[in-house]
């Protein structure tokens, strides 16, 4: 029981050390537990919690090193009678360690294939694909996999006589529903490993299984597992018209699911997947135009059937025309079938009395529109652009709850309702907008309603961060557009292109929005004399009409604002008389109101200083013609969102360095220990330094679980780990004797 117990400890620190295990500390460990000692206690029934499941892990971890793989070649029959063992733990161990022995082999061994062919393990493994739980059958094929990596494979995993018990055909006949997906699962993985194994897959008539398990069942579960099947192996479309040049007949058949006999539900799944594939922009050299035409035409019969009323798939096939939309080509086939089958999408995107609709039709337009296209790509065909066109604003003609006017108005009437629903609404609403903006009718729409210029450049509107990202998005997209057109140049849309500008510099995660101080202009008279340009760029400051004689009194009455100025000038309408100012610095106080001065700088000509919050002054002289101008500086409150990502990144590198504090102690110890533990003449009192180095580590601890950079249960485990570890040294040593009473007590206790 006692050296049991010793394993149990030993393998519990090496499958849970932090860091990497090399072959140096496999050897070390196997030179004091030898493998036959490790199997012989996996086969025996002990009281200890966790026991298997900590041998298992140890040993999963030393097969994993190139030492620890070649030693097993020499116990193969230990790994057959794993194999077959009752603990699907064990089980699961023993198909791993075949995997680590096919891709840790060495060119001098024996082939790995032949060792697993000779001991009968492939057979074994194929029975716990239909027989074992999911755990087991995911690692033996995974296990499978790796085997047929090797060429010398093939023709164990793919035998010429199809009445073989091995071969995949017979073992799906003879299985389960729930194990036959499972092997069609492994199929598709075989497909997917190298052309060289695609080939004997397809020539063995494997993937004519898929086709036949839709068409000779009606259980749901394995029809949506085998659509998802043909999802994987479609996107190995071009690899499989390398192989034969048959790529575009098995693209015809993988989108084909309009089988008579399959449910309504069913086909609008295979529909959806059959988008997903037809969104990649390089499928269209494998799958012919005229299928994708055919699946369209499907789409669109089946959004017209009476049979659509249910929620959830016309979702689904709204889904599918957006995704087959998104390239180039599939909206060009979206937009150009007559009628055009985007028709409904654009219906349903307006639509606020099924919201589910309107926002599967909102991220589907989208996609049409070219959204996830480069920009470069957004705009299609002629026909397709105007149909498109077309489509929304005739929708907005019908719209019932706007009021009559024209169309284009009524369509920025569509667009702003989307902008003033829910934020899942506003994000599919922005999406559509970065789309749309790409036309120059869509960039009209969108800039002739300010309301939607004020929402998209309103930083304070999104509160989640993908809605900010998409609402920065679309803001941008429309300030490009605006840049590139005509409108740039028109004096009505100034004050539009400067707030898209601003929005766009401001960034996606400003909480809050300043304006900066807007200038008012004044002209007053001077005591009679030439009229003096007043400008004060103030928030709400109080402009006064006085009488300013002298510059001294200019600046007295500037001070009598209610403003507080950031800048403070007075110059000249010419600078051909005027002098250079000297600087001087002020730290003056007048009143309780006012501040100290920083940083002012005067001519000598001012006789009389007038405090200020901060800024700059500076004079020049003209006799004719003076200007003062006054710039404001309002407080701004600090960008909250920018503050918790401060004082987030503030909190990360804190407590990033006592957590590395902590492990760097903590390694200090165990180097120690080591070095101690493996010196032959060690001394009781070279204990000591270790003990203050544990004092160290042990106050790391506390202070990154004080701060709670670690929990506190970690903590405990840390300084728990440092405590047995020197406890084992001072055993190995001598310098210390555990009581064997209290040892037996600790370990009943822990028992029970």
């Amino acid at each position: 029981m006692e050296d049991v117990n010793q394993l149990f400890d030993a393998a519990f620190e090496f499958a849970h050390y932090p860091g990497p295990q090399g072959d140096s500390s496999v050897k070390e460990f196997l030179d004091r537990f030898p493998l036959p000692v490790i199997f012989n206690a996996l086969q025996r029934e002990t009281d200890i919690p966790g026991f298997e499941t900590t041998l298992v892990t140890c040993l999963e971890r030393v097969f994993k090193t190139k030492y620890g793989a070649s030693l097993i070649p020499h116990y193969m029959p230990v790994l057959q009678a794993g194999l077959k063992s009752d603990s699907a733990v064990v089980k699961s161990l023993a198909c791993k360690t075949v995997t680590c022995l096919l891709e840790n082999r060495d060119a001098n061994d024996v082939s790995p294939v032949q060792l697993i062919v000779s001991n009968g393990i492939y057979p074994l493994l194929l029975e716990y694909i239909i027989k074992s739980d999911d755990e087991v059958a995911h690692a033996a094929s995974e296990t499978i996999k790796s085997l047929a990596r090797f060429p010398d494979a093939t023709s164990v995993i793919f035998p010429t006589d199809t009445n073989d018990a091995t071969h995949l055909g017979n073992l799906a006949a003879r299985s389960s529903s729930l194990a036959r997906v499972r092997v069609l699962s492994l199929i598709v993985k075989l497909f997917s490993i190298s052309p060289h194994v695609a080939s004997a897959v397809k020539n063995s008539g494997l993937l004519d299984l898929l086709e036949a398990e839709m068409k000779g069942t009606k259980d749901t579960l394995v029809i949506l597992n085998v659509l998802e099947l043909y999802y994987e192996v479609g996107l190995l479309f071009p690899r499989l018209l390398l192989i034969n040049g048959s790529g575009a007949q098995f693209g015809v058949r993988a989108t084909d699911f309009t089988y008579s006999d399959v449910l309504f539900y069913h086909q609008l799944r295979a529909m959806m997947i059959s988008g997903r594939l037809l969104s990649r922009d390089n499928i269209y050299n494998t799958v012919d135009e005229a299928c994708v035409k055919a699946l369209v035409s499907a789409i669109d019969a089946s959004l017209e059937s009476p049979e659509m009323n249910d929620t959830n798939a016309h979702e689904a096939a709204l889904d599918a025309l957006g995704q087959i939309g998104s390239t180039t080509k599939g909206a060009n086939l979206v937009l150009s079938t007559t009628p055009p089958a985007a028709r409904h999408v654009v219906a349903s995107a307006f639509d606020r009395n099924a919201l589910g609709k309107q926002l599967a039709a909102l991220h589907a337009l989208a996609y049409i529109a070219g959204e996830t296209r480069p920009k470069s790509s957004r705009i299609v065909d002629e026909k397709s652009e105007e149909n498109l066109r077309c489509l929304i604003y005739d929708v907005a003609a019908q719209s019932t709850k706007l009021t009559p006017s024209a169309r284009h108005t009524k369509s920025q009437g569509l667009f702003l309702s989307v902008l003033q629903q829910s934020s899942e609404m506003r994000l599919a609403g922005y999406r559509t907008l970065t789309a749309l903006v790409a036309r120059p009718w869509g960039l009209m729409e969108i800039l002739s309603k300010e309301e939607i210029i004020n929402i998209v450049t309103d930083a304070t509107t999104e509160t989640a961060k993908i809605a900010m990202e998409a609402r920065y998005n679309c803001c941008k997209a429309i300030h490009e557009a605006f840049l590139c057109s005509n409108f740039v140049d028109d004096p009505r849309r100034l004050k539009t292109g400067e707030k898209l500008q601003e929005a766009v510099r401001s960034g996606p995660y400003m909480s809050k929005k300043y304006r900066d101080a807007r200038p008012e202009v004044r002209r007053i008279e001077r005591l009679g004399q030439e009229p003096l340009l007043f400008t004060s760029y103030g928030v709400g400051g109080e402009q006064r009409k006085v009488s300013m004689a002298t510059i001294v009194q200019c600046l007295s009455s500037c001070a009598a604002l209610n403003s507080k100025f950031k800048v403070l000038s007075l110059k000249g309408a010419s600078s051909s008389s005027s002098s250079s100012p000297t600087s001087s610095s002020l730290s003056t106080r007048r009143g309780a109101s006012a501040t100290v001065c920083s940083s002012l700088s005067f001519s000598q000509s001012v006789s009389q200083c007038v405090a200020f919050s901060s800024g700059n002054l500076w004079v020049q002289k003209n006799p004719l013609r003076q200007l003062i101008v006054c710039e404001a500086a309002p407080t701004k409150k600090a960008d909250s969102a920018a503050k918790r990502a401060r004082q987030a990144e503030k909190r990360r590198v804190y407590n990033k360095s006592k957590k590395s504090e902590a492990r760097t102690r903590m390694k200090k110890v165990l180097e120690a220990l080591d070095g101690l533990k493996k010196k032959p003449d060690a001394q009781p009192d070279e204990i000591v330094t270790v003990e203050k180095l544990i004092g160290e580590a042990y106050s790391a601890i506390d202070k990154a679980v004080k701060v709670r950079a670690l929990h506190k249960n970690t903590g405990a485990r840390r300084k728990s780990r440092l405590a047995r570890r020197k406890k084992a040294v001072e055993i190995h040593h001598g310098w210390y004797v555990p009581d064997t009473a209290a040892a037996t007590t600790e370990a009943v206790t822990m028992a029970a």
